[in-house]
């Protein structure tokens, strides 16, 4: 332990006051034998020794020298040699008896002397040996206290702050000399409610959590005080221990925001202890057992909660998988408090020898609608499948009246044409265009019905491909026009290729019907990022359309332009949203009337 610098323990001991000193010493007084051990074996004639020999010792050499004196004086004045009393002689001489009387006398003071003299050898000697002890116990309570994480002070009665710890330095910096209201709140006066106030005034420990400003930031800390004794039993200062409990009081604040947050859930959440019983479950987790509260269940075990056969299944095979993989997810049956049983999904996860976390939702209501589902299903599927035998058969069976009405037509045309004035033959091309017409629709219809039921494959589609071949065969019919086709190169895509065929015949077609009216037409096929997605486009300048019609675009048999303008039957774009859609992605459309339109589509990517 350091003891250079005012903020030492060893310093702080050595104040004007002592009071530090006087506690510490109290305390290692109290507390250690090996500090205590001279004082007991001499008792109070020791003390009292160890206070005065000094002064007893200088009071016998002043005895001595006054009894030598006196000696002297003695033989000039009485002492005779020939009056010394003899043994064999029967005379008494009372010079003689007073001159041995002071000689024992000088005797006995030497002898007192020379006891005093080793005894206060052997003092000193205790003295010191007790003195190390002492400054060993303080050099170990300085090392306990610099030791401890918490930030510890001692301060004076008056609040001056005497001792740091090395926590305590760092906590506030260096303090020693100042008041702990000026460390803590750079205030003039005690704080309200100062627990070390309560420690000096009353005694006892106090306790008190606060608000302090650290290092400029707001810390919630806990205050603990306490007196501290002299040898006599008189409070001469205070220690004071500082917790910082703000990322504490910030956690049991995290900590009750997500038990309120477990209290409020819908599932039902349980912990079980190593020996599978309900240690803790929330409201919800009782209510789908039907329990009213949780302490209807706590201490009881899980198998409460299912039936036997569950029981053995989770057993066998739920809790050994749950051991080897650290979680399982599943379905199990659960037992409700009446007995009867039902469908629950199950989500446990091992918090090693502590435990279980326990998740439970009540899938009863979940199992009632999909099996609604389920039947609804097969019922759509039955009546999709009569609808597209329907739709096909009445497809092909009006193929037949109306190649009879065509071929009528043509060969009223052909045979009888000269005899037919110009209305008739405007009757009869009508009969041929609108037979044309209804066969094109008859085989959008059937494509739009293979569409819809016909198995669909997987595999890398070349996109780019795919349209390079579309616009070379609509170059190909019509040879004559002048149009700039950019087509991004690399485009693949994950899918059905026919279906995906299908899709760019509609949208590249369409784009080049309605550029058909433009000098410098312009179609493109290309790749953007959208929102972090790849988006494939499809882009002209034509005729456009209306925003305000956008959603009938897609709509089976809706034309956004007229007939004699431009050609068609309005199930491409029905077909192409359904192709998109079978392949899991969507499309939009965006247009202005005169500038073009834009169509967007998205599609599995390849990877």
């Amino acid at each position: 332990m350091s003891t250079s610098g005012s903020g030492s323990a060893e310093n702080a001991l050595a104040e004007p006051e002592q009071a530090a000193d006087g506690c510490l010493e109290g305390d290692t007084s109290r507390g250690g034998s090996s500090a205590r051990a001279p004082e007991g074996e001499t008792g109070g004639a020791t003390r009292f020794l160890r206070r005065n020999l000094d002064r007893l010792a200088l009071g016998g050499l002043v005895l001595v020298a006054i009894l030598l004196f006196f000696d002297a004086m003695t033989d000039h004045l009485f002492l005779d040699l020939s009056n010394l009393p003899s043994p064999f002689s029967g005379r008494q001489n009372p010079s003689a008896i007073l001159h041995v009387t002071l000689f024992v006398l000088q005797i006995l003071s030497l002898l007192l002397i020379a006891h005093l003299l080793c005894r206060q050898g052997a003092l000193r000697a205790s003295e010191q040996k007790a003195a190390a002890l002492l400054r060993q116990d303080r050099a170990k309570l300085e090392a306990i206290l610099e030791g401890i994480g918490d930030p510890i002070s001692i301060q004076a009665p008056d609040f001056r702050v005497i001792y740091q710890n090395r926590a305590h330095k760092a906590f506030l910096g260096e303090q020693v000399g100042n008041t702990c209201f000026q460390a803590y709140r750079n205030s003039g006066r005690v704080c309200e409610g100062c627990p070390l106030d309560e420690s000096l005034r009353h005694g006892g420990i106090h306790r008190r959590e606060t608000i302090n400003l650290v290092g400029g930031e707001e810390r919630q800390v806990e205050v603990t005080s306490s007196p501290l004794h002299d040898a006599a039993g008189r409070i001469v200062a205070g220690i004071e221990v500082v917790r910082d409990v703000t990322d504490r009081r910030r956690m049991e604040e995290s900590l009750r925001r997500q038990l309120a947050a477990i209290e409020a859930s819908i599932d039902g959440i349980a912990i079980l202890g190593p020996k599978g019983e309900l240690q803790y479950l929330n409201q919800a987790h009782a209510k789908i057992f039907g329990y009213e509260c949780p302490g209807d269940l706590l201490g009881r075990s899980w198998r409460t909660l299912h039936g036997d056969g569950e029981v053995s299944r989770i057993l066998g095979t739920i809790l050994p998988q749950l051991e080897s993989q650290g979680e399982w997810r599943g379905e199990a049956t659960g037992r409700h408090r009446d007995g009867t049983l039902f469908p629950v999904e199950v989500s446990l996860g091992s918090i090693g020898s502590e435990g279980i976390v326990c998740v439970v939702r009540d899938i009863t209501n979940r199992k009632r609608r999909e099996e609604e589902i389920r039947i609804l299903n097969e019922y759509l599927r039955a009546t999709n499948r009569e609808l597209e035998t329907f739709s096909f058969s009445l497809s092909h069976d009006l193929r037949r009246p109306l190649t009879q009405i065509y071929l009528s037509a043509q060969a009223l045309a052909d045979d009888y044409g000269g005899g037919l004035d110009d209305n008739g033959r405007f009757f009869v091309r009508a009969i041929c265009e609108g037979s044309e017409n209804m066969e094109k629709l008859i085989q959008a219809m059937l494509v739009l019905s293979r569409v819809t039921r016909s198995e669909m494959g997987r595999e890398e589609v070349d996109l780019s491909g795919l349209a390079t071949l579309v616009t070379d065969s609509l170059r190909c019919m019509e040879g004559q026009r002048e149009a700039k086709i950019v087509i991004s190169p690399g485009l693949k895509a994950e899918g059905d290729p026919h279906l995906l065929q299908v899709a760019l015949e509609n949208l590249l077609g369409n784009a080049w019907k309605y550029t058909a009216g433009k000098p410098c037409a312009l179609i493109e096929f290309g790749r953007e990022e959208r929102e972090g997605r790849g988006v494939f486009f499809v882009r002209d300048n034509g005729a456009g359309f209306d925003m305000a019609l956008v959603d009938r675009l897609f709509e089976p048999f809706q034309r956004l332009h007229d007939a004699s303008t431009f050609a068609g039957n309005g199930v491409g774009l029905a077909t192409v949203q359904r192709i998109v859609e079978r392949h899991g992605g969507r499309i939009w459309a965006e247009g202005e009337p005169g500038r073009g339109a834009t169509f967007h589509f998205t599609l599995p990517e390849s990877s």
